[in-house]
């Protein structure tokens, strides 16, 4: 008895501590440039390639036919499944998870425990902070930045140097155009449009399918109801209207109606 179990807790101790085989985790169809350090306990799914000064780290995982650019580091703990192509000189932290079929630009900065969905698009320069969730379909533009702790539903569209702040909710089907600011804690509805040059406070709350046209400032804590239109002169303030409800409006005696969104 005594044998057995001294037998027993040899061979768990092995199984524990024993070297892992990188040939079962690597596959034999990949293509890893010499000049990668890939950690012993990643995995490499089939004929994915893998170019110069890569980092893979521990326990990461980059699925079949994705494709890793020249100096990027994928951090500890990140998933990245098939078909997934990532640009030169990208940053993806601990336990960031990437679905199938994603593009990533050149030098994109995924940080801890961020996700991008199924098909999305994420160009340039963009950084994306931690626990930040990209809805499937969704497309990121050049230097945009998505703070921490923020949701982007699916099929979302972020222009080229919009600022997203921390917390943010961000429905299905919203368009951001470029260069817009939406603050801290504010929640936007599925099918909103927002252009060019927008500034949104901080709790703020635009209802869906609301419109907000070039240059519109909407203040903190501000309720835009939905369909409303918002524009550069109502100013979207507490003290003034802020905006037009297509719904509670028949379309008698209002220029306005001619502005709907669809």
């Amino acid at each position: 008895m005594i044998a057995h179990k001294l037998r027993h807790r040899l061979l768990t101790n092995w199984i524990r501590n024993r070297p892992h085989d990188q040939s079962n985790r690597v596959s034999a169809t990949a293509q890893i440039d010499a000049n990668t350090t890939i950690h012993r306990t990643a995995r490499i799914g089939r004929l994915t390639v893998i170019e110069k000064q890569v980092t893979v780290g521990k326990d990461a995982s980059i699925g079949a036919m994705s494709s890793i650019g020249q100096g990027t580091s994928i951090g500890e703990n990140v998933s990245i499944m098939g078909g997934v192509k990532i640009g030169t000189d990208c940053s993806l932290m601990e336990n960031a998870k990437i679905w199938r079929q994603v593009i990533i630009g050149k030098r994109t900065t995924f940080m801890e425990g961020s996700r991008a969905g199924f098909l999305a698009a994420v160009s340039d320069n963009v950084t994306v902070h931690q626990h930040v969730w990209i809805g499937s379909y969704t497309k990121v533009e050049k230097r945009a930045i998505i703070n921490e702790s923020t949701i982007v539903g699916s099929g979302v569209i972020i222009g080229t140097n919009a600022h997203i702040g921390a917390r943010v909710r961000i429905g299905k089907g919203t368009i951001v155009e470029r260069d817009t600011t939406i603050g801290d804690g504010t929640v936007i509805l599925d099918d909103v449009r927002i252009g060019q040059h927008v500034v949104i406070g901080d709790n703020a709350h635009i209802g869906q399918r609301a419109l907000i046209t070039v240059r519109s400032k909407i203040r903190s804590g501000t309720i835009v109801p939905d369909k409303s239109i918002i524009t550069e002169r109502s100013n979207g303030g507490q003290d003034e209207p802020t905006g037009y409800d297509m719904e509670r409006d028949s379309g008698t005696g209002s220029n306005t109606t001619s502005n709907e969104y669809s």
